[in-house]
């Protein structure tokens, strides 16, 4: 039987012990690092798709509430028994009040949009429903938040007024009388919301031209 010599014993004893020591620190700071590189990739794809989904989840409903708004606001403007008249000119760009139904259905609603930005609803789009005698707000509910007509540049204006001639009543003047024949004397209201999601990227623009179908046939007693 042949004998291994001492001197290669050793050597195979020491490549033995060296295989069965396992990895080294070095070696395992690596692995961990590559591990955790690895693991941020993936972490941070996953939160990109996340993202990416939630801004088209609310590109989507922001389009859908603007639209359904829009709806509802043609619906009052044609159910109008009248459309009511504000003192002032500028009120009507963005505020429009109705009174709808009749006797003991008779309800009167406003529509304001809050153009204040000292207000805690600016950007708001709200619809009242007020008290048939004295016309103070016995219901409030916003519809949009995030209204962003007053930010456009230039401004665009919520609610345009027209008459038979097809002239803008708003723009044309801005007196008390005036103020009167906004209201008493538009055959139409152009409608149109600008709104935005969060987050999401420009304000969608949704308009409408309704016409006001109970006002004063032929434009009797309006100036223009």
């Amino acid at each position: 039987m042949l004998s291994v010599p001492g001197r290669i014993r050793r050597k195979l004893a020491h490549r033995v012990d060296s295989d069965d020591r396992g990895m080294t620190v070095m070696e395992l700071v690596i692995a961990t690092a590559l591990l955790l590189m690895v693991t941020t990739m993936i972490f941070s794809f996953m939160i990109s798709v996340q993202n990416t989904d939630r801004r088209a989840q609310a590109v989507v409903s922001n389009e859908q509430d603007a639209r359904f708004v829009l709806t509802e606001i043609a619906r009052d403007i044609r159910a109008s028994n009248p459309m009511e008249t504000f003192g002032q000119v500028d009120r009507y760009r963005n505020q429009l009040q109705l009174t709808l139904g009749e006797d003991a259905t008779m309800k009167r609603v406003r529509w304001v949009y809050d153009t204040d930005a000292t207000s805690p609803t600016y950007k708001q789009l709200r619809r009242e429903v007020l008290d048939n005698t004295t016309g103070a707000v016995v219901s409030s509910s916003t519809r949009l938040t995030r209204v962003q007509n007053i930010v456009r540049s230039p401004v665009v204006n919520l609610f345009t007024y027209y008459s038979q001639t097809g002239v803008d009543l708003v723009a044309a003047g801005n007196t008390p009388a005036h103020a009167a024949d906004v209201g008493n004397c538009s055959i139409r209201v152009a409608v149109t919301i600008t709104a935005d999601s969060n987050p999401g990227p420009e304000p969608f623009t949704v308009t409408q031209d309704v016409e006001v179908r109970n006002r004063l046939p032929g434009g009797i007693g309006c100036p223009i």
